[in-house]
């Protein structure tokens, strides 16, 4: 495939990407808030989601923001997903990142290396 036509795609996988997190709060067991270009900054962003998970969603989040997306809409290449959870983190992103795997664009690599400090990354 040439360079022109995988840009053509990576469009595709990143909006594939956006509805697997939009609908992770449907997922059986992770009921996670999922936001997408969400707050300006990773700070703001967790800081607006630990309210929203004090007010009633104690599951946790699964989200990217606006300078992730800004980075995403020049280089069309990867974007890091953050999750956010109060306890039991570590479990909770693997269950995060087996649902991104299977919900995502097949094309996609998902990868994340266990530690619950680092963000999941998603290759287009």
């Amino acid at each position: 495939m040439s360079s022109s036509n995988s840009l053509i795609t990576k469009p595709r996988r990143l909006e594939a990407l956006r509805k697997a997190v939009r609908n992770i709060r449907k997922h059986k067991t992770l009921k996670a808030i999922g936001k997408d270009n969400f707050g300006c900054c990773s700070s703001c962003a967790i800081g607006a989601l630990d309210t929203m998970m004090v007010d009633g969603n104690k599951h946790g989040a699964v989200f990217w923001h606006a300078q992730d997306e800004e980075q995403i809409q020049v280089d069309h290449v990867h974007i890091r997903v953050c999750v956010r959870r109060g306890r039991r983190l570590q479990p909770f992103m693997t269950q995060v990142a087996a649902y991104l795997r299977t919900s995502v664009h097949p094309m996609s690599r998902i990868e994340w290396n266990g530690d619950p400090r680092q963000c999941i990354t998603v290759h287009l």
